[in-house]
């Protein structure tokens, strides 16, 4: 999996993903700096539920734009997550 080899072999994972986005070994790296690659377990937890967590977030982030008026109008919401396509976890 590319998110296994990011974390193991993450010198030649940067080397090999550079040229995608014209950037450099260390610009990929850094551009990974706090954000969160989540596991297949996790990605269940994020995307199920009625609204999943990632639904509620995403409504959230929305809401606080509009106040904000960074955004001038909601964006659709609906149909936004879906764990269907997700590989069931092993027990």
């Amino acid at each position: 999996m590319a998110r296994q080899y990011l974390a193991m072999q993450t010198q030649d994972a940067a080397v090999r993903m550079a040229p995608r986005d014209e950037s450099t070994p260390a610009e990929v790296l850094s551009s990974f700096d706090g954000v969160g690659l989540p596991s297949l377990n996790e990605n269940h937890v994020l995307l199920s539920g009625n609204p999943a967590p990632l639904d509620r977030t995403a409504s959230d982030l929305a809401e606080f734009m509009l106040e904000q008026k960074l955004l001038s109008n909601a964006p659709a919401l609906k149909d936004l997550t879906d764990n269907h396509f997700l590989p069931e976890t092993k027990r």
